[in-house]
């Protein structure tokens, strides 16, 4: 009984940080401002690296935004992405809320994360229905 509830609670958990993402995702995109910045390094966290953004906002303030861990892929590392520039959008109320215009970053991963959530929560059930964990 404890460990269906433990995965339970993990997979509403998962389930709550996706719904969150995605809808900040969504927020975003249909109400935020839409700008270009400038690619100026990337932290690298071994197994992948994380594009840092600087841009502007519309009154002229600078900000940085950060992206989600991208894998490394051959031939391409934290060097190659200097200068390069990205379009994202970020709330203007409060600017350090931004996130890049990237399927990945917009949709992808916070969709992974909501159906991980989902399966670890139906996984607590069903092992209990078919194992009598």
């Amino acid at each position: 009984m404890a460990l269906t509830m433990i995965r339970v609670l993990l997979g509403a958990a998962l389930l709550l940080f996706g719904a969150l993402q995605l809808g900040i995702s969504s927020w975003l995109v249909t109400q935020g401002v839409a700008t270009e910045g400038t690619v100026t390094s990337a932290v690298d966290y071994g197994l992948g690296y994380a594009p840092v953004v600087d841009f502007t906002t519309l009154d002229g303030r600078p900000h940085r935004a950060d992206s989600r861990i991208r894998p490394k892929l051959r031939g391409i590392d934290s060097v190659g992405v200097r200068q390069d520039f990205a379009r994202l959008y970020y709330d203007p109320s409060l600017p350090s809320l931004a996130i890049l215009d990237d399927p990945g970053d917009l949709w992808i991963w916070p969709g992974v994360v909501l159906l991980l959530g989902l399966m670890v929560s139906a996984l607590g059930p069903l092992a209990r229905a078919v194992w009598g964990d």
